[in-house]
């Protein structure tokens, strides 16, 4: 599916465009994953992590809050989950927009005892359409728009610093106003 969507996008010219195309592939594809598969295993809106009384931090704090993974938030002193609250995109009961680094994500109860995780590297053909700065873009930008992410593809495309410098400087991520708030 994914190699699919890659092999036309190539015949597009608009970068714009292409990187959309792409970029939709891949999250319908996560999507299809999760919904066909059912790893959160939702039931009465608590999915198996918060279910099976995981200890880690954040699903800790996520159960007291009741929110699961759709959630947003900061880190604090101490490298303490601060500000937790519901995703701005989540609404119904799902995510409202396309974030392939939410997308990406797998919880530490589903990667430790189910074996699942995703990795932009888990898609080499990505690599025909975006630079490694740009995959970096990709992977670590959650809790953003589709429209923010494909922006800042574009920014980054014109990039000339090192791959080490612009990761580094956290140069990929996209900061957002108001996620203090």
């Amino acid at each position: 599916m994914i190699e699919t969507a890659v092999e036309h996008a190539l015949t597009i010219e608009d970068k714009r465009q292409r990187y959309e195309h792409v970029y939709d592939a891949l999250c319908d594809y996560l999507d299809k994953q999760f919904q066909e598969n059912n790893y959160c295993d939702f039931v009465e809106n608590q999915c198996v992590a918060i279910r099976e009384d995981v200890k880690d931090k954040f699903t800790k704090v996520a159960k007291q809050a009741n929110l699961g993974c759709c959630c947003s938030y900061g880190v604090g002193f101490g490298l303490r989950i601060a500000n937790l609250k519901p995703c701005i995109y989540l609404g119904d009961k799902q995510c409202n927009t396309k974030c392939v680094s939410c997308k990406l994500y797998v919880c530490k109860y589903l990667r430790e005892k189910k074996g699942i995780d995703f990795h932009i590297s888990d898609f080499p053909e990505l690599k025909e359409v975006f630079s490694k700065k740009q995959l970096e873009v990709l992977s670590n930008n959650p809790f953003c728009s589709m429209e923010e992410i494909i922006e800042k593809l574009l920014q980054v495309e014109k990039s000339r610093l090192p791959f080490w410098w612009f990761w580094l400087n956290g140069r990929a991520i996209i900061k957002k106003q108001g996620m203090d708030d």
